[in-house]
């Protein structure tokens, strides 16, 4: 049995023994900043008042600080079946894309590869580091249209992080922006996102709840990604 299946085997039976709900962070490539977006939610559930659990699973290990009723995977696609396994069994699967066309395609790609290994059906889309809120949200609705239309996939849009060198700045203090600049907007973006998982993930059923502040943005071209 490899290294790999073995921690995957001990997270399943770390998981048995509590009620979390497991949460599974992918991001759509190496660059997209799904580990900063990771150790931020895990930050803002904790100030949402939930125990949290924080697991690491690149280079092949498993960090844990605290234990609680969510836990959170910093996680990775690849061809390795424990992996696939693991982010199949979560009861959500977030993908963090950014505000560009190489990583809104690698987004689509990697959704069409859950969707594969039956993840998909309870999925949220996410954008990190936006730029303009506006561009961000209508990337996240062309994106859901474009799953409704080719992959008869529906999509739960979790929301927009802003883009804030602040983020950064905190992970070389050893910290995270939610707890070292509480007041800030990208602070309150991962405050938003947090409430709105707790709020999906409460009942047995998933939900799959849209942005909020969509009502208030530009209206969005109906045109589907390029499959």
């Amino acid at each position: 049995m490899s290294a790999l299946q073995d921690q995957a085997d001990g997270l399943r039976r770390l998981m048995a023994k509590t009620p979390d709900r497991l949460i599974a962070v992918l991001g759509s490539g190496p660059s997209a900043g799904a580990s900063s977006v990771t150790r931020n939610l895990a930050a803002a559930l904790s100030q949402c008042g939930q125990r949290v659990l924080l697991l690491d699973q690149h280079a092949y290990r498993f960090e844990a600080s605290g234990e609680g009723r969510f836990t959170l995977l910093d996680a990775g696609l690849d061809n390795r079946q424990a992996q696939a396994d693991l982010i199949a069994s979560a009861d959500c699967v977030l993908v963090v894309l950014e505000p560009n066309p190489a990583s809104i395609t690698n987004a689509y790609a990697r959704i069409k590869k859950l969707q594969y290994t039956g993840a998909a059906q309870k999925l949220f889309v996410m954008v990190n580091r936006a730029g303009e809120r506006g561009a961000a949200t209508r990337i996240l609705l062309n994106l859901a249209y474009t799953c409704e239309h080719y992959l008869q996939l529906d999509v739960g849009l979790a929301g927009v992080v802003s883009n804030d060198g602040r983020v950064s700045q905190a992970e070389r203090l050893n910290t995270t922006a939610v707890e070292a600049y509480p007041d800030t907007t990208v602070a309150q973006d991962f405050l938003a996102i947090a409430a709105l998982l707790v709020k999906a993930l409460q009942s047995a059923a998933i939900a799959l709840p849209t942005l909020p502040a969509l009502s208030s943005a530009a209206p969005v071209s109906r045109q589907p990604l390029a499959a």
